[in-house]
């Protein structure tokens, strides 16, 4: 019988290459799978010897935000680079791309940056020195730090920007203790809640989903005008994932005030529309079931630390 235009006859099939009986023998089903995305990078990052690829396998959801980026030209900013095996990576998975690295430790190599991210003046200088795309935080991992560092290099980003904070485990530890990372000589004694970054961007969370119908009275979670920057947030493993908002975004929290869903934001108050909630439950309605309230604003529940959250039950 005749084969369809286009596909393989039996006969003239070209021998397989010892790479992809390599690649059929460790996934049978590779080729079919629309996850299976990260195989290039994680198989470029294996070759190179970075951790990123091994302990960490951040390689295996990078490519769900950069991908895209494989053939663009742009600017690349890795902050941190040890040994320096993931700048060869990022050279070979993304050619065009112009990647630099920055690190508090000299290096001989011109395009790796000194930069101490405990200085202000440091963090500004290198985030003026050339238009990055795409800026990945894997430095001190002392939170303060990646607060500071996220706050002077995310509104530099262009529209459509990638910001990626790795190692958020730090965010975990105990505020106020003598835990840290003795290599980078720092210890959380002069962290607090303000800097858990993990509670941070969980807040950005809800400013996102919710910022059409944002109450104008809301504190802002980093700035009024930063948090508009913001146009994803993604938690995955030990890392957080910011995408800079599309420069056709438009915010759109002060329009349509006549209409009944923006009623509210004339007078919103937090403290009355938690009230009116907490009345809303606690009061039947036509004896059949309780009324629960439309929205409980995220800034009028209780506040929760990442420690706090992670903490075991104590048995009773």
């Amino acid at each position: 019988s005749s084969s369809p235009a286009g596909s393989p006859v039996a006969g003239d099939a070209p021998a397989a290459s010892a790479a992809d009986s390599a690649a059929s023998a460790v996934s049978p089903s590779r080729r079919s799978d629309p996850l299976s995305i990260h195989a290039d990078l994680h198989r470029i990052a294996l070759q190179t010897g970075t951790d990123k690829a091994t302990r960490h396998q951040f390689t295996l959801f990078y490519p769900f935000f950069l991908e895209h980026l494989r053939q663009s030209a742009f600017d690349m900013l890795e902050i941190g680079v040890f040994q320096e095996q993931s700048l060869q990576m990022w050279d070979r998975y993304l050619p065009r791309a112009t990647v630099f690295g920055a690190d508090k430790k000299a290096y001989t190599s011109p395009r790796i940056l000194r930069l101490d991210q405990g200085s202000r003046a440091d963090l500004r200088r290198v985030a003026r020195l050339r238009n990055w795309s795409v800026v990945l935080d894997d430095g001190s991992h002392k939170p303060s730090h990646q607060l500071r560092t996220f706050r002077e290099f995310f509104p530099r980003l262009p529209p459509g920007g990638v910001y990626i904070i790795e190692d958020i485990e730090t965010n975990y530890w105990a505020r106020a203790s003598g835990m840290g990372l003795k290599p980078y000589g720092w210890t959380m004694s002069d962290e607090t809640e303000e800097t858990d970054m993990v509670e941070l961007f969980r807040a950005a969370v809800h400013r996102v989903l919710n910022r059409e119908f944002q109450c104008w009275r809301d504190a802002p979670v980093f700035s009024g005008a930063l948090d508009a920057m913001i146009g994803s947030v993604y938690f995955v493993r030990n890392a957080v994932v910011v995408t800079k908002a599309p420069r056709e975004y438009v915010d759109t929290r002060n329009r349509g005030r006549a209409h009944y869903r923006f009623r509210f934001l004339q007078n919103c108050s937090e403290e009355r529309w938690w009230r009116r909630g907490r009345k809303l439950q606690a009061r039947p309605d036509g004896g059949e079931r309780v009324r629960q309230p439309s929205a409980v604003p995220f800034a009028a529940r209780p506040r929760l630390s990442s420690l706090e959250r992670v903490k075991a039950p104590t048995s009773p």
